[in-house]
């Protein structure tokens, strides 16, 4: 229990005009807020761990950190906003990338990260799967590479082929053309021979 001195020196404490000054000044510095939560004095970190079981992602520990239960609401305008980012990027993905690391990714990306600071869950907090989401991604891209070079070899191959055939078909057409117009040259020249023939 509080002590009556100690309860005197508040009460004086919060009576004065320097506090009631602060006060006034914090309450107006909270209403300009455009990003708030609904955490009270409970740390993100600690609202996630004690709901890991429940919470499936980032994107969804967002809305639960931000929703008023009250007003059946986003506290702000501009945090619903961001989860409605959020929960876009996240339909883009097929239904088989919408993992706990992709919404974590999502998360990172539409508030903000740079080292030891993930916005939106406050200091230190470094999101452990990145560098093995990262790796994962550089494996991938490398697969994909290599797959795009075998198809590009493929087609090119193809290519080589087509053109060969091409030349030889363009070949043939040649030597049709002048077979055609040998037999042409030969078809009137006996046609001027009869004109010859019967006209004499």
């Amino acid at each position: 229990m509080v002590g009556q001195h100690v309860w005197a020196k508040l009460y004086d404490r919060w009576g004065s005009e320097a506090f009631k000054k602060m006060s006034k000044q914090n309450k107006e510095n909270r209403n300009k807020l455009k990003i708030n939560h609904t955490a009270r004095r409970k740390s993100f970190v600690r609202i996630l761990e004690e709901n890991r079981s429940t919470t499936p992602n980032l994107v969804q520990f967002y809305k639960e950190v931000r929703w008023s239960k009250k007003n059946d609401a986003f506290v702000t305008e501009m945090t619903g906003e961001l989860y409605n980012q959020m929960v876009g990027k996240m339909l883009d993905l097929e239904p088989r990338q919408r993992s706990e690391e992709a919404a974590a990714s999502v998360f990172r990306d539409v508030l903000g990260y740079r080292p030891g600071y993930a916005k939106g869950l406050g200091e230190m907090i470094i999101l452990d799967f990145t560098k093995k989401k990262d790796c994962e991604c550089q494996k991938y891209h490398a697969e994909e590479v290599e797959r795009h070079k075998k198809e590009a070899e493929y087609y090119k191959s193809e290519f080589e082929e087509l053109r060969a055939s091409v030349r030889v078909l363009l070949e043939r057409q040649t030597e049709y053309d002048k077979t055609l117009d040998s037999l042409v040259n030969t078809i009137q020249s006996q046609g001027e021979s009869h004109k010859e023939t019967y006209g004499d």
